[in-house]
């Protein structure tokens, strides 16, 4: 797929299909390949992360660049708003990471190791990114802002869910843990607080120095936008 979309191999609908949507939204062809690179290295038989800096780059590859395409697509054009829907991104993938480490290493996926101290420790990671999302949601248009605010807010109880089981027993006999219709309720309340919060708030980035920094060892991001 990769080697069709660098030929623009129209052939393939997909390939077209990818051509028209960066073309009408001005996304950068950058932050497609780096999808790609997500996709084909998860595709091998092994995986095996042994650094920070491999998490952080993969969560921005498979799912950064998904939260940067949809910006582009609801025309959010401030770099600061675009930077912060790759970081949405990142903490939702850091947050699936750290809850399907016993499927994952089933399927001899070892994106952290399983271990609660270290599970705990991805999600302290994905909060930076969490927070360093939420001002500048108040650049998405209006029409999607609150759904954003409540699918950041649920996928934040998950971890907050994950945290509360307190050791690795009872997180592998926990199976899938999720938010519940009393959770996601709950969650949809604090977000119309959040929509609230928002209209007093100047949009920046914050917390993640460190974070932004490991990536941007591997990878440009500011090419990105």
């Amino acid at each position: 797929m990769k080697k069709d979309f660098i030929e623009r191999n129209f052939g393939n609908i997909l390939v077209k299909n990818i051509d028209n949507l960066i073309k009408k939204f001005n996304i950068s062809e950058k932050v497609v390949l780096d999808l790609f690179d997500g996709i084909e290295s998860d595709i091998k038989e092994n995986i095996e992360f042994k650094t920070k800096r491999e998490l952080l780059v993969y969560s921005y590859r498979v799912a950064g660049t998904v939260g940067l395409m949809m910006a582009k697509i609801l025309k959010v054009d401030s770099k600061i708003a675009l930077r912060s829907a790759v970081d949405l991104g990142i903490a939702m993938q850091l947050t699936n990471i750290a809850r399907d480490v016993v499927e994952d290493s089933s399927r001899n996926r070892k994106y952290i190791d399983h271990d609660f101290v270290k599970i705990k420790e991805t999600l302290g990671i994905a909060e930076l990114f969490y927070k360093s999302s939420f001002k500048s949601i108040k650049e998405i248009p209006l029409v999607n802002r609150f759904a954003i605010l409540v699918a950041r807010r649920v996928y934040r109880e998950i971890g907050n869910n994950i945290i509360r089981k307190k050791n690795l027993e009872n997180y592998n006999n926990s199976g899938k843990i999720f938010v519940n219709k009393i959770g996601k309720l709950k969650q949809t309340i604090f977000s119309i607080f959040d929509l609230f919060v928002l209209i007093f708030s100047k949009s920046n980035i914050h917390l993640t120095d460190d974070e932004h920094m490991e990536i941007g060892k591997e990878i440009n991001l500011n090419e990105r936008f």
